[in-house]
């Protein structure tokens, strides 16, 4: 097996406190789908449809990863990445999404600082790919995985 395709080695420290993805997605198979592309790797997988659940699992959890739906009622994906850009710096940002409006590309690059824009029509094989990517690349500047806003 190619070491890119290999679940993701957890260091005894991390095993109470595996690294999280967080999803965040207004439809309910789509969260159901991702999960089941993402546990292989050994993430620990959160999930919500809701914004607000979503900025309580963060405050929480050591999350790693974000990845976000564009088009959500009341609230962008872009929009909330920003949220977290500014309240969690560290965790990898990731929108997911079927608009190829080049706006939202534009602002989820300018605002929200994502490290991907993923199309919601996925390969399985390559998000996950991109996530254990997106998952190797994550330093955060205080050398432990955040758990809460101070």
């Amino acid at each position: 097996m190619p070491p890119e395709d290999r679940p993701l080695g957890l260091s005894a420290s991390e095993t109470g406190s595996r690294p999280a993805v967080l999803l965040l997605d207004d439809d309910e198979r789509d969260l159901m789908l991702l999960e089941e592309i993402l546990r292989p790797d050994g993430f620990r997988v959160l999930k919500t449809t809701d914004p607000t659940r979503a900025f309580e699992l963060l405050a929480s959890q050591p999350v790693r990863i974000v990845i976000s739906d564009q088009n959500m009622p009341g609230l962008t994906g872009v929009e909330f990445l920003s949220q977290v850009r500014k309240l969690y710096p560290d965790v990898i940002r990731i929108v997911f999404t079927n608009s190829q409006d080049p706006k939202v590309f534009a602002d989820a690059v300018n605002k929200a600082a994502i490290h991907k824009f993923i199309m919601k029509h996925w390969d399985g094989e390559r998000l996950r790919a991109e996530v254990r990517e997106a998952s190797r690349r994550y330093r955060p500047k205080n050398g432990t995985l955040p758990s809460s806003a101070k």
